[in-house]
């Protein structure tokens, strides 16, 4: 990167004999004073926007690279030039301060959107905007003709709003820079680009694009140029006023003539731009004296691009056109501006750089997407393939690439095509195999509920019938809800998608919900399974506080909702070892009846106190120990020696199983649990559990 070395209080001034002496017409305040003292290094931002700001042979140079300098030299300020210092206009915007922005913009106008961002001196540049064309084009006149065309304009300059507020119908396209409108209008690209007159003539004629024309002004308030300055620095932007302040109208005059008058230093760019805007108005005289000649072709040829246009815009894709030399280098010559829909890039960003495109590709899609071009290359066949894409925002796609070559030598002959976006298309055959999937899954699970009649019948077969009974009832009763649930979602879906009515997002609404519906029906059958038939237990590890926010994350929704504060008191370090699938029903259900303390309370019953959950975990000895305690109703005096019996609970709500399998998986793990009458209201349950250090692993 090239920039100017710092200046200091010694460096000559820019023009010789110009504003030498602003120091002696400066009054400075004590604070002002103050902060020169402390004043770091002034990083300026220098774009390439002659004559006001460019770079030449390493050297920042232009009008308002002399205004700065001058502020230096007159402040005895460091100051430094950087290019294009935190990126194009709109992102070094919101990086002025920061370590990776400047601490000055050289030019800007002034909107309350930007005040957020910097704080501003008065204007001290003036240039009016106008609006550029190619020399190819009809007249242009006025804004108002702009309407329904496409204007190109450089991203974050608030001559997009402007353009806007007159002409609501006209389409912008943003870029980055002056010189890449200039040179994508120039390319065919847009109808037109409204900029700064001086920096559009400059780069214009710098650049040698001939073909575009000043058409004519756009009749915007003239608002000035400021510099912009980070907004910690108040002193420096007073400072800077006083600087603009102390500089004579004369001396004005003087830097001004030396950037935009032929009668100053480097005249080479100032005299192309002249002999450009001569010859191209002896060009649009040439062309007004054949136009009836050549009015039938100009009418033929817009007819023809009007139709090429609503063909680009009418088709489900985007066109592209692809060149390949004979070295086997190729890049992208051409995209449709549908690109943009489908891959959230503009086709100036695509075209020429084919690894912008190609890095999108997902990795797994890659191989195949080369071999499909190697093998249109050497047979002539059309180009097709289907892979996953990485759009602009971060999202992936699905697209199809389809495309045929323009001439016989398919080594280094073009290809055209067409890209489509087939997402939606990809949703719906993901979600007809998930259903096949979904459907064995479903019959899995009903072969688990058989299995659950055999686990019954094995465990209570001895003269229990009563008590069988009653298990399988409240069994099927907790696994009857997520199963019936996925029998209707399957044959809705199935419905759907044989009327070919099934919606992306209604899809994945359904998969959702046969996933979790699944997932707790053959959870609950491994539970049973482990605990009647598993003979040998295998443990794990864990960090009980981990496993409790955990567990906390998935209820914490409800907990919000019904206004209930936790309380957590944990003391780091306790492990203990059990599997986490067990550990995790026992927190769920036991936070679960702590919940329902409220869910169920009366409206009335819990007005004149906070509703409240405490977890605590502790050690004790060689034993941890965990309680989970409520100031809700707490539990009825007749019911608490059964507390953890057999469907002592509610059978009606799939709850007389929670707490005879707490204390179940509790007890398998060598622990125990009991329930504790607080002293005031509510109930508390508490688990003990061995201690074990964190690097112990049990088998």
């Amino acid at each position: 990167m090239l920039w100017s070395p710092v200046i200091d209080a010694t460096e000559q001034v820019p023009r010789d004999g110009v504003a030498q002496n602003i120091a002696s017409r400066l009054t400075l305040t004590t604070t002002e004073r103050a902060w020169l003292e402390q004043a770091p290094v002034v990083r300026f931002r220098v774009a390439e926007n002659p004559p006001e700001q460019f770079f030449k042979n390493g050297v920042a140079v232009g009008l308002s690279v002399d205004y700065a300098k001058i502020i230096c030299a007159n402040l005895k300020l460091q100051c430094v030039f950087t290019p294009y210092l935190g990126g194009p206009f709109a992102e070094a915007l919101k990086k002025i301060g920061k370590a990776d922005g400047p601490d000055i913009v050289l030019t800007g106008r002034r909107t309350r959107e930007r005040e957020a961002f910097a704080l501003f001196t008065e204007p001290y540049l003036f240039t009016p905007s106008v609006i550029l064309t190619r020399q190819t084009v009809p007249n242009i006149f006025s804004l108002a003709e702009l309407s329904g065309k496409k204007v190109l304009v450089e991203r974050g300059y608030v001559i997009a709003k402007l353009i806007k507020d007159n002409v609501p119908s006209v389409e912008l396209i943003t870029v980055n820079t002056t010189s890449q409108a200039l040179e994508s209008l120039a390319g065919g690209i847009g109808d037109a680009y409204i900029g700064n007159l001086t920096s559009s003539t400059f780069l214009a004629a710098k650049l040698n694009l001939a073909n575009l024309k000043v058409a004519a002004p756009t009749n915007f308030p003239i608002q000035g140029e400021s510099m912009m300055v980070r907004t910690d620095w108040p002193e420096l932007v007073t400072m800077i006023d006083k600087v603009f302040d102390a500089i004579t109208p004369g001396e004005k005059q003087q830097l001004q003539n030396y950037w935009y008058s032929l009668d100053y230093g480097d005249r080479h760019w100032r005299f192309i731009g002249i002999t450009l805007s001569i010859a191209a108005a002896l060009l649009a005289l040439a062309l007004l004296t054949f136009f009836y000649r050549n009015r039938q072709l100009r009418t033929q040829a817009q007819k023809t691009s009007n139709q090429m246009r609503r063909l680009e815009d009418t088709l489900p894709g985007a066109l592209y056109e692809y060149a390949i030399d004979a070295d086997g280098i190729g890049q992208f010559i051409y995209f449709s501006e549908n690109i943009y829909f489908i891959t959230g890039y503009r086709a100036l960003d695509l075209m020429g750089r084919d690894q912008l495109l190609t890095k999108g590709i997902h990795l797994e899609d890659l191989p195949k997407f080369l071999i499909s071009i190697k093998s249109a290359r050497r047979t002539g066949k059309p180009f097709f393939v289907e892979l996953r894409f990485q759009v602009a925002d971060g999202s992936w796609k699905w697209l199809q690439m389809n495309a045929a070559a323009q001439g016989k030598d398919f080594m280094t002959t073009r290809w055209s095509g067409l890209i489509l976006d087939i997402t939606d298309r990809k949703h719906i055959e993901n979600i007809a195999d998930r259903s096949a999937i979904i459907e064995q899954e479903y019959a899995a699970v009903k072969h688990l509920l058989k299995e659950k009649d055999y686990l019954v019948a094995s465990m209570l077969h001895d003269n229990h019938h009563a008590v069988a009974n009653a298990l399988s009832s409240s069994i099927a009763h907790a696994l009857n809800q997520p199963l019936g649930a996925s029998s209707l979602n399957i044959q809705f879906l199935k419905r759907q998608l044989e009327r070919d009515e099934l919606s992306t997002s209604v899809g994945r609404e359904i998969l959702n919900n046969l996933d979790e519906d699944n997932q707790r029906a053959a959870s609950f059958i491994q539970t049973l399974r482990s605990i009647f038939l598993d003979s040998n237990v295998t443990s794990t590890t864990l960090d009980l506080n981990e496993q409790i926010q955990e567990v906390l994350s998935i209820v914490r929704p409800v907990i919000l909702n019904a206004n209930i504060t936790l309380d957590l008191q944990f003391s780091p370090g306790l492990y203990v070892a059990i599997q986490k699938n067990d550990l995790q029903k026992v927190l769920l259900n036991l936070i679960n009846n702590a919940l329902e303390a409220f869910i169920t309370e009366s409206s009335t019953a819990h007005v004149y106190r906070s509703n409240t959950i405490t977890i605590c975990t502790t050690r004790s000895f060689d034993s941890v120990l965990l309680s989970i305690s409520d100031n809700g109703r707490g539990i009825p005096s007749e019911k608490i020696p059964s507390l953890f019996d057999l469907l002592a609970n509610d059978q009606e709500k799939a709850t007389g199983l929670s707490l005879w399998l707490c204390q179940h998986i509790i007890h398998r793990y060598d622990g125990r649990i009991w329930y504790e009458q607080p002293n005031t209201v509510g109930c508390r349950f508490i688990v003990e559990l061995p201690f074990y250090a964190e690097s112990t692993n049990l088998q």
